[in-house]
């Protein structure tokens, strides 16, 4: 085995960690939502410690891992490498800076009783993860087909799906199809 068929093995399968514990996340969001404001706070503590210790790692990783193999047999000359990195530092300085601080604001609301308050910002975190998953999943594709600048199709097909899936998520935002089915009546005990 070759320095750089090891970086891709690790890479590729701190990527499937990473872009598949956010696809899963999405999923036990829909099942926590039916369990009303105790479910969300279940939930909500289970993806802080989940988005620490699991999600967090397995991103840098991507990224280390990424680099080693560029270094080792690419070059940040190409423009699949820059679209990776830029879609990167979006992707991982959102759910750095956004996701935390906003998730716990819905914590404290929950907390309070302040259900509307508290629902509109898990609404509003839902459909900001979604995009963000969107967003690895279109860095999943610049690595699949590392396109250059001049590959308009590819770049169009790409950018087209992240395009059609953001909408998606922000749409049952605005529609109120994403807004939460429960409202709290009382104020929930957070351990």
């Amino acid at each position: 085995m070759t320095l750089y068929q090891g970086l891709l093995f690790a890479h590729v399968v701190a990527a499937i960690v990473w872009v598949g514990g956010a696809t899963m996340l999405q999923f036990v969001a829909a099942r926590a939502k039916t369990r009303g404001p105790q479910g969300m706070l279940a939930y909500g503590s289970d993806m802080e410690w989940i988005g620490k210790n699991v999600l967090t790692p397995a991103a840098f990783a991507v990224l280390a891992f990424g680099v080693g193999m560029v270094l080792d047999a690419w070059s940040f000359r190409y423009d699949w490498v820059l679209i990776a990195l830029a879609l990167y530092a979006i992707a991982f300085g959102t759910a750095m800076t956004y996701f935390g601080h906003e998730a716990q604001k819905a914590k404290d609301a929950l907390a309070s009783g302040r259900g509307d308050e508290a629902a509109r910002r898990i609404a509003r975190l839902t459909a900001a993860s979604r995009v963000e998953l969107a967003m690895l999943y279109l860095i999943v594709f610049d690595m699949f087909f590392k396109p250059t600048f001049a590959d308009r199709g590819l770049l169009v097909w790409g950018l087209g799906g992240f395009a059609v899936a953001a909408a998606a998520a922000l749409a049952r935002l605005t529609t109120g199809y994403g807004s939460a089915s429960w409202r709290p009546s009382s104020s929930p005990s957070i351990s």
